[in-house]
């Protein structure tokens, strides 16, 4: 163990420099990590390996949807959402009352609360949209249902620069335990910002039939300028959403 000189007295790590101070003054010492192997076997760790096993699970968790929904996502999500959707999977593998500390899973736990999360922390859809689109899912049918009320000028908000706007419905049908997952989606035509005004429609994506499987129902606003019939997304994804609207299990 070192001692400390000078002027400047440093509390805290550097690298793998330790900085503490004791009753003998300020000292430096190297930081030595827990042994991998001691964690894998030592019984005094079996709480951090349990929570290492669950923390695992939801992160990959959270990963499946966000690899499902990357098509929209990087269009639509925030900064925060890979660590707020870590969090809010972690939350639901908490609720799982069917296994042991350091066996739960999501897919055992209240999938429900999956439903309201925005990507877009800053906006959700209720802010882009005065009048929401309702959604259903019928699992015996395999259909997730969007439908889009009628729109008219003054009822979307709209970012500059954008000459068009369509909406989407997606039906993820995840597998969290072998993380795997099917896609369903249906897309809005493209609609003009100006003089808005369009009928009610609905959009249907499609899934397994019958799936034994969580099946999650989202639904994203994508604006975009349009010039000689050629498509460009904005710059700026602030106006552009997408919210989890419905989740189903068996």
């Amino acid at each position: 163990m070192g001692t400390q000189s000078g002027v400047l007295r440093i509390k805290g790590k550097v690298g793998e420099l330790s900085f503490f101070k004791s009753k003998d003054g300020y000292g430096v010492r190297k930081s030595e990590g827990i042994d991998g192997k001691r964690i894998k076997t030592d019984p005094s760790y079996q709480r951090t390996r349990e929570n290492m096993a669950e923390f695992g699970r939801g992160c990959q968790s959270a990963r499946l949807l966000r690899t499902a929904l990357r098509s929209h996502i990087p269009r639509s999500s925030s900064r925060s959402v890979s660590s707020r959707l870590i969090q809010l999977m972690m939350a639901i593998l908490h609720t799982d009352v069917s296994h042991g500390r350091g066996d739960r899973t999501v897919e055992a736990g209240d999938l429900s609360k999956l439903s309201g999360f925005r990507f877009n922390e800053e906006r959700s859809l209720k802010t882009t949209l005065d009048r929401e689109p309702t959604s259903a899912i019928d699992r015996v049918a395999g259909t997730f249902t969007v439908t889009i009320p009628s729109l008219r000028s003054g009822e979307v908000q709209v970012p500059t620069g954008a000459t068009h706007f369509r909406i989407t419905a997606m039906a993820v049908e995840a597998d969290f335990d072998q993380q795997t997952y099917l896609l369903g989606k249906a897309e809005s035509d493209l609609i003009s910002v100006k003089d808005v005004q369009t009928a009610e429609a609905s959009l249907v994506a499609s899934f397994t039939a019958n799936s034994s499987l969580p099946v999650i129902g989202a639904i994203g606003i994508q604006f975009v300028q349009v010039i000689q019939e050629d498509e460009y997304a904005l710059n700026s994804g602030e106006f552009t959403s997408m919210d989890i609207a419905v989740v189903s299990t068996v």
